[in-house]
Order: C-alpha cells, then structure tokens, then sequence
C-alpha cells in the first residue's frame, strides 16, 4: 500500500520486510529496529496507546448575567511542548514503519480505512497480528492441508477404481481377469500406501523443522535474558562502587572541613585578641588626649583671664 509516509523515510532507517509464515521472528526484528531509533520510546507508546490526543485548553470568561463560563480549544501545533512534539512525530512514523516492513502480498489485506476512518499506526498493528496469528494458516500448513486434501482425494479415486474392478471382476468369471484385477488391485494398494506413507513424512519434517525453530528461539531468548542478568549484576556493582566511592568522599570532605574549621578557629581568635589589644590602645590614647585637651583648655582660660586684667 502506498504511502507518503514510508517513502518520506530515510533509506538508512528500513525497517525488516515481513513476509508470510514469519509473523513471530518479523515482530522481534521489527521492535529491535523501533529501540534502535532516536524517537523508539514514543514509538512503543503509539503502538501500545494509539495516536495521541488532541491538546486542548480551557479559557474562563464573564459571561451574561455575570456567570462564569468556559470555552474549550485546541492547541496548536507551534505552541506544543517538546513531549508533544515527539509523540506528534511518533505517531506519522508507526504507521510510515509499518507500512513500509510490509511485502506487498500483505499490503493488500491492509484496509484503507477502518470505521470510515483511515487507519492509525496502533490499528495497523492489531490487524496484522490478527491476520498473521488468528484463524489463517501460514504457508506451510496451507500447503501441507492442500497436499493432505489431495492425497485424500487421490485414495478416494482409487477406491472407486478398486471398487468397479471387483464389481467387474463378480462379473466375469476369467482367470486371467481375476489374476489382472487382483495385480491391479495390490498395485493400487501399494499406491494408497506410498501416498499415506508422503504424507506422514511431509507432516513429520514439518513438525520436527517447528520443533527446531522452536527450541532455537528459546535458546536466544534465554541467551537474551543472560545477558541482560549479567548486565544488570556488572551495572549493580558499578553502583555500589560508586556508592563506596561517595561515601570515602563524604568522610574525606567532613575531615578537611573540621580541620579548616579548626584552623578558623584559632585564626578568628588571634584576630579577636589583636582587635582588643587595639581598642585597649586606642582607648588609653583617647584618655591621653582628652588629659591634654582639658590641659590646654586650662591654660587657656587662664590666659584670658590675665588678659582681661590687663
């Protein structure tokens, strides 16, 4: 299905092509592919939740009678936070994707609108899963169930020529035809067998390649899980070492600040000391002076006094 979208996407950015009978292992690349992107935490919550809601606003105003009303409006797309603008842009490119990692085979079981509506990323997602995991059969099962329908028919036709050569053979009484049917009739036998006998091999090598498919899934996904446990052992470590590392600081720092305060301490009190040896000076200076100006003050009065008189 054509779409502006997917071909507006780069070519270094293409997402895994699913074809059918390979729903399971497509689904897993597909997601891988998703967490690789800048944008891939927004893309799941599109897939998950859908398209994102329209912002709206609520503006209070006086109205008649002096009642308080409101009206609601949609934000526009300038006035969007960061957030918005992400799932804005996440929501175009799930559906792109998803379009775009589709064979063209199944595009054409794609609906082009859904509820009169076009289609949503989150809605593209559930129908291909319905399509590829529900009622229809992957390829080869199909093939398998087709085989099996005409080998059943094969043996049904054989039958009948079984049956008609005995009813011919009640009816003529020759030897040689009775010794023709009955060669004719194990060589039919031996068909019958040889198609059963196909057949239970074909249904065999099937159920031992899903068997192999299987246990090989199974195997990378416990590896998977491995890994993530070692990471999260080595990452749990990484935090307790930094932990360690935080606290030997934190001592470290209250150490160098005791003794700095301590260092302040006597420092504060030689400045305190001087400042009141200063003050002790300036005050004995001061009662000198004042001595001297009481002094002069004397002298002075005296002086005019004796001028006076003279």
């Amino acid at each position: 299905m054509p779409s502006s979208e997917a071909l507006s996407i780069s070519m270094d950015e293409m997402p895994p092509v699913l074809y059918r009978g390979e729903y399971d292992q497509w689904r897993i690349q597909f997601l891988d592919f998703i967490d690789k992107l800048n944008l891939g935490d927004y893309i799941r919550l599109s897939l998950r939740e859908g398209r994102m809601k329209s912002s709206t606003n609520i503006c209070y105003f006086m109205g008649e009678n002096r009642r308080t009303e409101h009206e609601i409006y949609s934000i526009p797309f300038q006035e969007y936070t960061d957030k918005q603008r992400k799932r804005f842009e996440a929501d175009k490119l799930t559906k792109a994707f998803i379009l775009q990692g589709i064979s063209e085979e199944i595009s054409k079981e794609i609906p082009v609108s859904l509820d009169g509506k076009k289609p949503t990323g989150k809605q593209l997602w559930k129908h291909l899963e319905k399509i590829m995991t529900g009622p229809k059969m992957s390829s080869r099962v199909k093939f398998l169930e087709t085989e099996n329908s005409e080998l059943k028919r094969q043996i049904s036709d054989l039958e009948v020529q079984i049956v008609q050569i005995q009813q011919v053979a009640s009816v003529e009484s020759s030897e040689e035809q009775i010794e023709h049917l009955k060669d004719t009739n194990a060589e039919l036998q031996k068909q019958i067998s040889d198609l059963e006998q196909k057949h239970a091999q074909g249904k065999s090598e099937f159920k031992k390649s899903f068997a192999k498919k299987f246990s090989d899934f199974s195997r990378k996904c416990a590896d998977e899980k491995k890994e993530v446990e070692l990471k999260c052992i080595k990452l749990s470590q990484q935090v307790s070492d930094f932990q360690k590392v935080i606290i030997l600081e934190r001592e470290k720092f209250e150490k160098e600040k005791k003794a700095i305060e301590q260092k302040n301490v006597g420092f504060f009190k030689e400045i305190y000391g001087q400042r009141n040896d200063a003050e002790k000076g300036f005050e004995e200076e001061r009662s000198m002076f004042e001595t001297e100006i009481k002094g002069l003050t004397s002298k002075l009065s005296e002086l005019s006094e004796k001028a006076l008189k003279e």
